[in-house]
């Protein structure tokens, strides 16, 4: 995303319109949702996705700033590109579900993949889950392909309020402060909430609400207004070129550390977890923005040099590039594999479920959601309405019913039986 301020030639080269660093971090937080999905990663490696939040709030209030400072911003386009972005892609997924439920007559999962699939069409998948008579913790797991999806749905009802706010929040005089407060209070507001709702009996409300939820969200539009205003000062202090990869590294560590013992069903996870991993990550972000887009001229600290080293390398750039469609994509095929191949070692499901992600992201960024971005805006609404309207027609036609099954075996998000 473009930074607020005027572009400049930076280390990385060229008018700096996208962070590459934070293109790692995407990649790192896809790869601990996965490791941890696939039986394969630490225990608290589900908070990748609170990691996913803080950048997804960081790089659209980013992109907000900027088009608000100059002038360009339009509320239809901001929504146009939201739909580029996510609606083909994530049509793909379900579509592929659904045809593989059907062709496979895997009638056990058909009601919960129906449901699922009407509630991500509206992007309410998380309330879905919250209200209905199947609740995300004792679904069977095998039976839920999609539902990874409630995040997706966190984010989206996010961005229907924050761009309205921005736009009320600064006008002309560009008060960042202001936003600034709102996004830190709301941070504060969602952590709390998140405390106050939850049960150990039914965790639900508290996981995933995005009043709860939210809290990441908003510290990432809190990084993003704290670097726009204190970014440039904070660049030209000579302990700078030191303290912010010390900074990198120091909120790096404590991620690492929630990530290698955080518990998904303890409740110090909605008392401090949440809220420590979160601010964690806002740091991490608002670090290595700094350091790569400190001016050329500015001579790096050797500490800088590797932390933006690590994080800017192409591998993992590339991985970080096509996060979403790995999001995405990963869950179904593993309940694919599981369900499919249950005589499989674990080792052996987790190497293909890992290389089948990666090749369905790939071609996923390659022929669909890139040609999105290209063609004409009215093509794209035309196929998304197009695709949504059969697959509604397809799951109200063919009955979705809540499956009422109880499970004691434990949170479907874990993947770990």
């Amino acid at each position: 995303m473009t930074a607020l301020v005027p572009a400049v030639v930076t280390r990385g080269g060229g008018a700096a319109h996208r962070i590459r660093s934070v293109d790692g971090l995407r990649a790192v937080a896809v790869a601990a949702v996965i490791g941890y999905h696939v039986e394969a990663g630490p225990s608290g490696g589900f908070l990748g996705v609170d990691l996913f939040f803080v950048i997804s709030g960081f790089v659209i209030t980013r992109l907000l700033l900027r088009q608000k400072k100059a002038g360009t911003f339009a509320m239809g386009e901001f929504y146009a590109h939201r739909v580029r972005r996510l609606l083909p892609a994530l049509l793909c997924v379900i579509l592929a579900v659904q045809l593989w439920v059907w062709t496979a007559d895997l009638t056990s999962m058909r009601s919960t993949v129906n449901a699922q699939s009407l509630a991500a069409l509206f992007f309410c998948g998380n309330w879905y889950t919250i209200y209905a008579d199947v609740d995300y913790w004792s679904v069977q797991p095998d039976s839920a392909p999609l539902n990874h999806l409630w995040s997706l749905a966190v984010e989206e009802q996010f961005y229907l309020v924050w761009p309205f706010l921005v736009v009320l929040l600064i006008g002309r005089s560009a008060r960042l402060r202001t936003l600034a407060v709102v996004a830190g209070t709301g941070a504060v507001v969602s952590y709390a909430l998140a405390a106050f709702h939850y049960m150990p009996s039914l965790p639900d409300r508290a996981y995933l609400g995005t009043d709860t939820r939210a809290g990441a969200l908003c510290l990432g539009a809190l990084c993003a207004c704290v670097t726009a205003v204190f970014g440039s000062r904070v660049q030209q202090a000579s302990r700078s070129r030191w303290v912010l990869p010390v900074l990198a590294l120091l909120s790096g560590g404590v991620l690492a550390a929630l990530w290698s013992h955080a518990a998904i069903d303890s409740s110090s996870l909605y008392d401090w977890q949440l809220p420590l991993a979160g601010l964690s990550a806002a740091v991490l972000i608002g670090a290595l923005t700094l350091l790569e887009r400190a001016p050329r001229d500015t001579r790096p600290h050797p500490l800088a040099r590797l932390v933006l080293g690590c994080m800017t390398a192409r591998p993992v750039v590339a991985v970080g590039s096509i996060s979403y469609g790995l999001y995405l994509w990963h869950w179904p095929v593993w309940i694919y594999v599981h369900r499919t191949y249950p005589d499989w070692q674990l080792s052996t499901q987790q190497v293909v479920v890992c290389a089948a992600s990666l090749a369905a992201a790939a071609l996923s960024y390659r022929f669909v959601e890139a040609p999105a971005r290209r063609v004409r805006l009215r093509a794209v609404l035309l196929s998304v309405a197009g695709a949504s309207a059969v697959i509604g027609a397809f799951c109200l036609v063919t009955d979705p019913v809540l499956d009422t099954t109880p499970n004691d075996q434990g949170p479907v998000v874990s993947g770990v039986r």
